[in-house]
């Protein structure tokens, strides 16, 4: 089970905030509208009236604590982004915002939205499916093949390309692994085309490409 934090309950909000409650995910549901916030008291674990741009209510509801959180607030872009900036500063590993033109898409890429959604052009049902997987991020290359971030998977630890043979066994092909490191106590990332001989770290995410269902099938 994971956590999630859905901020701003419009109408995508809410679907998406009820149908991952559903889904067995723990849901924090968000807005300062009281009453959108109860209509959804009774489906999902929790739902609060809160300043979203207040880091310390943030932190008192646990949203520090998620491990992924959906900013949606579709009317007050400048809310969306200082909502974006206040999750990323408190440590939130995967944060979402919403945008409606490529102007926005590329403010909240710069205050750290690890992606970008767009209500008008995505249903809230597809974003389930993609917030369901273990994908840290995903890019569609053409219709039915993607490329995709994966922490390295549990039983590659260890292993080497060769021993794995993903695009032989799996079909899907590893582009990069991602490291991080934190030298002189600053976080630094690194990408490196992989050996066929170096095993696979844990602590390594790995950047894949293939088809769809190849890659739903190794998540």
């Amino acid at each position: 089970m994971a956590r999630f934090a859905v901020i701003g309950l419009g109408q995508f909000g809410r679907r998406l905030a009820r149908d991952l409650f559903r889904s067995g995910q723990e849901v924090i549901a968000i807005d300062g509208d009281r009453n959108l916030v109860n209509e959804l008291r009774d489906e999902v674990t929790l739902a609060v009236t809160l300043d979203a741009r207040d880091e310390q209510a943030l932190r008192m509801q646990g949203v520090d604590q998620v491990d992924v959180a959906v900013v949606c607030m579709g009317n007050d872009f400048e809310s969306n982004v200082l909502a974006t900036a206040v999750l990323k500063q408190m440590g939130v590993e995967r944060v979402i915002s919403r945008a409606t033109s490529q102007t926005a898409k590329r403010v909240l890429e710069q205050v750290g939205a690890d992606a970008v959604v767009n209500p008008e052009e995505e249903s809230a049902e597809r974003w389930i499916g993609r917030l369901l997987t273990p994908f840290l991020s995903r890019h569609e290359l053409g219709e039915g093949v993607s490329l995709v971030e994966l922490p390295t998977p549990g039983d590659w630890v260890g292993k080497t390309l060769a021993q794995l043979r993903p695009r032989t066994e799996l079909g899907v092909h590893v582009v990069a692994v991602r490291r991080t490191s934190h030298p002189n106590g600053v976080k630094q990332t690194t990408l490196h085309i992989p050996m066929p001989d170096q095993p696979m770290k844990e602590d390594e995410v790995l950047l894949l490409m293939g088809p769809e269902d190849a890659l739903q099938r190794l998540a």
